[in-house]
């Protein structure tokens, strides 16, 4: 995985294109740079995670949903129309359940060019400054 702070507060997170499957131990290491980068300069931050073409195991997946919310807003950049459908599956299940806890909620979304998801998020970092 590559992680990249980006100035304008968005973190990038990217999958390695030479990287065939997916681990936990990868996904833990990945997991305390993107929260050393999402507490850097104290400032919000917008998670954008380009999903890639290859399976995620669902152990992997459990990596990232179990920590702690410390985005205000995660976009996700689809390769693929399957991941795109699915992923949109996925979040309207997981907005009913946010909609519980509304206080706790970062509002997600999924994307198939990343320069809309690029915007959505500067316009999320907006709405908290």
């Amino acid at each position: 995985m590559s992680l990249t702070l980006r100035e304008d507060n968005i973190v990038y997170l990217r999958v390695n294109e030479e990287v065939k499957t997916l681990t936990v131990e990868a996904a833990e290491e990945c997991i305390v740079k993107l929260q050393e980068a999402m507490e850097h300069n104290g400032t919000p931050k917008v998670l954008l995670f380009l999903v890639p073409k290859i399976y995620i195991p669902k152990s992997v997946m459990r990596c990232y949903t179990d920590i702690e919310s410390i985005e205000i807003a995660t976009a996700l950049i689809c390769e693929s129309l399957t991941a795109w459908l699915m992923g949109n599956i996925a979040l309207t299940i997981g907005q009913r359940f946010m909609a519980l806890n509304p206080e706790t909620a970062a509002p997600i979304k999924a994307f198939k060019k990343e320069a809309v998801a690029i915007k959505w998020s500067l316009e999320r970092l907006k709405e908290v400054s």
